[in-house]
């Protein structure tokens, strides 16, 4: 599988658990049929848990 994936190809990724993956950008883009409709704050960006 490695060796097909070339700089520049698009991948679409789906993680296990996507807390430590969304919380990475401010903003996330909506893909319906090919397209970017929208985009959305991320809510849980730059805020830290304190125990």
């Amino acid at each position: 599988m490695a060796e097909s994936i070339e700089q520049g190809d698009e991948l679409y990724c789906i993680p296990f658990h996507i807390c430590p993956t969304v919380d990475r950008y401010d903003k996330v883009s909506v893909v319906r049929n090919s397209m970017v409709t929208e985009e959305w704050n991320v809510e849980a960006r730059k805020r830290k848990i304190s125990i």
